[in-house]
């Protein structure tokens, strides 16, 4: 009789001496973050993890001025924190590295966290951490813990009166910005949809991101004059101590861009902040079983996006939207919008690169990387013009073999539109795609609302039509390579 799975791990042998003989290498660390109001911090690690030390100063920036002054006044203290506390969390996830180092060493991707930082509005925050706690589990997947102590000192966006001498026309809407193709034709989309001024809002951590953000304002400004504001907000490191000990997932990245798009939000007199991104990258579905949870991004993932719609309400009091307008949307129908065929030099003009913006070669964007090939999917399905000067490597080019290394991507995104496929058209595609991607049972689970799983199929059945389409259009040339 074959053995259940249940009664062959009991009686594996060995297993319990194993693992009592665990070294202190493979145990799990807890990295204990010390956060100072001089805008440095420390770090220990215990135990000690395959060489990765603690140290004592750290030091870590954010211009906020723009918020300020856009804002026509000093921050108050709760919403010094909420930025202050966004950006420890960044630098605590950039500083606690997941893998290993040196021949042997141990990886675990889910890690312990401690942060200990102070803050003006203790009492607040000791109330809220749960909430902050449960938006981070789903963008990380990690283990936080918060200490807060009461002895943050008065920054001087808190004080500095001439913050009031500025006058602005008021805002009418308040999206995030990064300067990709989904966020670059959602503002096109509520620009020509909406009247009013619209603020777009951008995180900055590489002045080559910096320079490209603000290039593509300034040509949607000559778009719509009068009609659109951007802040931006530069963060990060001014110098790294320990540059070889950087953790590069950085999946707190999206945490601090929700933060400042909702602060600035806020301080605007507005109580929702758009994010335009379409439905598969928002969901942004695995493509083989060896990536599970976060190990694919979830910065726009829907359950993430509610979660901080929690956690912004409870820090300020009042209810705070968040909202994706294309969650169910492909990124090809979002192009598709026909009032849209007007701007296709502005749309070319933005950037989608996996490896952008440290991708240095011919051109800006590699065109083989994931995000590169459904961004060609989207001009390809929405029949919009599209240069292939932008990219290094131009898949539709039927004269040249794409290399090894530059087929892997697609054979994983077409085998990922091949399984889409099957599971879409068995008697019960939702039961089966959520034994596939468990997440989407999840989320379906917590944001509970009528029509969720039909919605989630219309878009995976479009995507697959799109891809399909592609496809097709690339087949000469994968063969070439192939042979």
């Amino acid at each position: 009789m074959q053995m259940t799975f249940d009664k062959a791990l009991r009686n594996q042998k060995g297993a319990s001496r194993r693992v009592a003989r665990l070294s202190p290498r493979n145990v799990r660390p807890t990295y204990i973050f010390d956060f100072r109001t001089d805008w440095s911090f420390g770090r220990r690690v215990q135990p000690s993890f395959n060489g990765v030390s603690g140290f004592h100063t750290q030091p870590f920036d954010a211009r906020l001025e723009r918020i300020a002054k856009r804002a026509g006044r000093p921050l108050t203290a709760v919403e010094m924190d909420f930025i202050w506390l966004a950006i420890a969390v960044y630098a605590a996830d950039r500083f606690a590295p997941r893998h290993p180092f040196g021949p042997n060493g141990t990886s675990f991707w889910r890690r312990r966290l401690h942060v200990r930082v102070p803050m003006r509005e203790r009492q607040l925050w000791g109330s809220i951490e749960p909430k902050l706690v449960r938006a981070l589990e789903m963008l990380t997947e990690d283990d936080w813990t918060f200490d807060f102590s009461a002895d943050r000192a008065t920054f001087s966006l808190e004080s500095q009166g001439h913050f009031r001498s500025f006058d602005h026309p008021d805002v009418h809407w308040v999206s995030l910005f990064s300067g990709g193709l989904d966020s670059l034709a959602g503002a096109l989309h509520w620009l020509l949809r909406e009247p009013g001024r619209g603020l777009l809002v951008s995180g900055q951590t590489h002045t080559r991101m910096q320079a490209a953000q603000e290039l593509l304002v300034k040509n949607l400004s000559g778009e719509f004059p009068e009609r659109i504001d951007h802040i931006g907000v530069f963060y990060g490191f001014p110098e790294k101590q320990d540059v070889s000990r950087v953790e590069s997932s950085q999946r707190a990245r999206a945490f601090v861009h929700v933060c400042l798009g909702a602060l600035a939000a806020l301080t605007v007199g507005s109580s929702r902040l758009f994010l335009f991104e379409n439905g598969v990258g928002a969901f942004n579905l695995s493509c083989d079983s060896a990536q599970i949870g976060s190990q694919n991004s979830r910065g726009t993932h829907p359950v993430f996006l509610s979660r901080m719609e929690t956690y912004v309400s409870a820090v300020f009091g009042k209810r705070f939207a968040i909202e994706n307008p294309f969650t169910f949307s492909t990124k090809g129908q979002m192009l598709g919008f026909p009032p849209l065929a007007k701007y296709e030099q502005l749309l070319q003009g933005s950037f989608s690169c996996d490896r952008f913006p440290n991708y240095h070669h011919r051109a800006s964007q590699c065109g083989f990387c994931p995000s590169c090939l459904i961004r060609r999917l989207a001009f390809h399905a929405s029949r919009l013009s599209d240069s292939p000067e932008g990219y290094s490597v131009d898949v539709l080019d039927q004269g040249r073999a794409m290399r090894a290394g530059e087929l892997t991507p697609l054979t994983e995104l077409s085998i990922q539109a091949d399984v889409l496929a099957t599971r879409l058209s068995t008697a019960r595609p939702w039961q089966e795609l959520c034994a596939t991607w468990p997440d989407l049972f999840s989320a379906e689970r917590e944001i509970g609302f009528p029509g969720f799983s039909k919605n989630v199929q219309m878009l995976l059945k479009r995507h697959v039509t799109e891809w399909r389409s592609f496809s097709a259009a690339m087949a000469t040339n994968f063969l070439a390579a192939a042979a």
